[in-house]
């Protein structure tokens, strides 16, 4: 009772918004636009921080709609973006004063040269209107994501409202989904687009819950306060992940585990480079000898965990990762022809084509475009962007990582440890996911990346701060 007491005007709001959005979905536009209009300029009015809570709580909750030209939008979050901008820029200019300071961190410095890249690439993309839309997006996404939300939400009580918010509203998507799928029957082959309206398929459902599921996690292993409601949320998050039968979902918790083991054995940042250039280097040593392996498995996925998660490694007849190889081989063969500057942001869909094989195409192969990108955060940045952008996306994950690994190893607070902690590891599951998926230019995951990493250079710039002060 004390949680929705405290929470209440928050919870309402965000109900009332979703309810708004349903009316929307459902065709009743006008008693939805003022039930919208009236709900976010009560939050508005209060403090900024309630709005970015209410952005973040309502981003599961979010539908989405087809605009005319065939663009798409997600409301209310995409809605609520362009507000807290709109509103951040006349608060700005009036005079709100917001520590920017931690901009000369070099997450932040990496962040900026990459949006730079990003608009030279966008001027000599093939598809040009695509390109600058996805950089506009992607600079809304860094300016109210990474640049506003730290500041905003300042101490420890509010910047785990990212992690905590943010699984708060995935109650309402995870029980219509499971609900769906209970109707369908649980399995794999019903689980590909149960979470519509919510989420588009079940790869970035099952990668949204991966990012916060460690957080809940941790206030459980540290014996927090209100131990029921995260014991609660954690256990409908684990839940709806095993339902979601996403493969990369699964190994990207499995990696963070790995990490979460290494941090409690306090694993140096030396011998993390140490593992990783082994790992990397007996990859690239070893190639031929593992892909010819995998090339000889057959286990098909199917709705027995243990064997849907080992179906990743065949490359026999598994379709899905068939195609997974056929995209990957586009990507590369599309940065092989332009290697520097790449085909420009968001381009992938639109030019992967001209660069199938027969010999690499499958079942699900298709010649429109309309089946996603390069299916590799990694692999989609090559190709769009070039060497350059793919480096600065690594620089990203280096630097973001070892910022975090350095703080956690810092005299800060436990409760400040705890939250690092939980942002690297739900970082950890994205990085790996990424070499699977493409997600990051969808709010709905877009908020906890770029969060993330704002939370990590605000929080190591105040740690630095007070370092000096102390000297």
């Amino acid at each position: 009772m004390d949680f929705i007491r405290n929470n209440g005007l928050l919870i309402t709001t965000a109900l009332l918004i979703t309810l708004a959005v349903l009316l929307i979905y459902f065709g009743y536009t006008e008693m939805a636009i003022g039930l919208l209009g009236i709900s976010t300029l009560f939050v508005a009015s209060r403090k900024l921080s309630n709005l970015v809570f209410l952005l973040i709580i309502t981003t599961p909750l979010s539908i989405y709609f087809l605009m005319p030209g065939g663009s798409r939008i997600t409301l209310p979050n995409e809605g609520l973006l362009l507000f807290i901008s709109g509103l951040f820029i006349l608060k700005t200019l009036s005079g709100l004063h917001l520590n920017l300071r931690y901009w000369k961190h070099p997450i932040s410095i990496i962040i900026l040269i990459d949006l730079f890249w990003s608009f030279i690439t966008c001027l000599s993309s093939e598809v040009l209107e695509v390109s600058i839309k996805r950089f506009i997006i992607k600079l809304l996404y860094v300016l109210v994501f990474f640049y506003l939300i730290p500041p905003v939400l300042k101490g420890i009580k509010n910047q785990k409202g990212l992690f905590y918010w943010y699984g708060i509203g995935m109650i309402i998507p995870i029980i219509y989904t499971t609900y769906n799928h209970i109707q369908l029957g649980i399995g794999y082959k019903t689980s590909f687009q149960i979470s519509l309206p919510f989420f588009d398929e079940h790869t970035i459902y099952g990668a949204c819950i991966a990012f916060v599921l460690p957080f809940f996690f941790l206030k459980i292993w540290t014996n927090s306060k209100n131990k029921l409601v995260y014991l609660f949320l954690f256990s409908i998050l684990i839940m709806a992940l095993f339902l979601s039968y996403s493969r990369a979902s699964w190994l990207s918790i499995i990696v963070a585990a790995v990490l979460f083991i290494a941090l409690q054995l306090k694993v140096s940042q030396k011998q993390f480079i140490l593992i990783f250039g082994i790992i990397a280097g007996g990859l690239f040593i070893n190639f031929n000898t593992v892909y010819q392996k995998l090339e000889t498995s057959n286990t098909k996925y199917n709705n027995e965990i243990s064997s849907h998660l080992v179906s990743v490694t065949n490359l026999q007849n598994d379709a899905s990762n068939l195609e997974r190889i056929n995209r990957w081989i586009c990507a590369y063969k599309m940065f092989k022809e332009r290697p520097l500057l790449g085909f420009g942001p968001g381009s992938y869909q639109f030019i992967y084509d001209r660069f199938q094989s027969p010999q690499y195409m499958t079942r699900i192969s298709t010649h429109h475009g309309n089946k996603g990108n390069a299916h590799s955060e990694y692999l989609t940045v090559l190709s769009e962007s070039g060497i350059l952008g793919l480096l600065l996306f690594i620089s990203l994950i280096m630097c973001s990582f070892f910022t975090a690994v350095k703080l956690i190893y810092s005299n800060i607070s436990k409760k400040q440890k705890l939250l690092i902690t939980a942002t690297l590891l739900g970082l950890v599951t994205f990085y790996a996911h990424g070499i699977f998926n493409s997600f990051i230019d969808s709010s709905k995951i877009s908020i906890l990346v770029y969060g993330s990493l704002g939370l990590i250079a605000s929080m190591s710039f105040e740690n630095n701060t007070e370092d000096k002060k102390q000297n």
